[in-house]
């Protein structure tokens, strides 16, 4: 794990309960940073595991799809760590079914959680960063006398919303909507000082993705089927946890300084 300082950050995670939300929690907590968890699920474990790692933190219950929860969770981690320094959008979810048998139940939960999700914490945490952290001080002619970050976002799309599969039809078409949303945030934002980017990881190890039902598991598991040639990786091998956690820290840190708008592949040269 690569080794960076989120000292006196305040780092709010979707769906920070298990998997890879889990994951970014811990490291940002060994990186020094405070984190918030907004999950439907108890998180309350991974906020001990926090907290024995000398960091503090504090799970609010959030449904990502209602946007009265939404804005009540960012007003409870400001209320107690008085500002959001970095959010993470990790939740989601994958259901499979190919798009001309797929009921519109299954259809809007997916876009739901995964997009509009990510749409509504966006909305409200940049909020709040425009309102308690710094902005660019541009001049005249356009360019920037002096950069300091006010927020940083980081989402997350996949390897599947760069290139669709049969039968994960809701799912693609949600992560290809979080890239755009992801580049027009940074364009919308880039006067506030605020950078925007998401990660694209491709087949992770996590037990949430070992908890779906068979068929969508080999759906998700079959990313280096429909990767290009050259990929890295071995048939039938997944990533780490830790391969996405990487990039979503780089993405969070002031090593990216200048790096908005922009979805990092995280897929061992799966769309090379």
């Amino acid at each position: 794990m690569a080794t960076y300082d989120f000292t006196d950050d305040v780092v709010m995670i979707t769906g920070g309960a298990r998997g890879l939300g889990r994951n970014h929690a811990l490291a940002f907590a060994d990186a020094g940073a405070d984190v918030v968890l907004a999950d439907v699920q108890d998180a309350d474990p991974v906020v001990s595991e926090i907290t024995s790692r000398g960091a503090s933190g504090l799970w609010t219950p959030c449904d990502v799809t209602d946007e009265a929860a939404v804005e009540a969770a960012v007003a409870t981690a400001v209320d107690r760590f008085g500002r959001i320094d970095v959010l993470i959008n990790n939740a989601g979810i994958a259901r499979t079914g190919r798009l001309t048998e797929l009921d519109a139940e299954t259809w809007r939960s997916v876009l739901e959680v995964n997009l509009t999700g990510t749409w509504l914490c966006a909305k409200h945490v940049a909020r709040q960063m425009r309102e308690t952290g710094a902005t660019s001080d541009r001049r005249e002619d356009g360019k920037t006398e002096e950069y300091q970050s006010a927020g940083r976002i980081v989402n997350t799309a996949s390897f599947f919303g760069h290139q669709p599969v049969p039968g994960l039809g809701a799912y693609s078409a949600s992560k290809f909507g979080v890239r755009s949303t992801t580049r027009t945030l940074a364009l919308e934002l880039a006067d506030h000082g605020i950078r925007v980017n998401a990660v694209s990881p491709i087949g992770v190890r996590t037990e949430a993705v070992d908890e779906y039902d068979d068929d969508t598991r080999s759906v998700l598991e079959s990313g280096t089927d429909w990767a290009g040639r050259y990929n890295a990786l071995e048939p039938g091998e997944r990533l780490e946890a830790d391969d996405v956690t990487n990039a979503v820290l780089w993405l969070s840190s002031d090593d990216s300084r200048f790096v908005t708008g922009v979805t990092l592949p995280v897929d061992a040269g799966g769309l090379a």
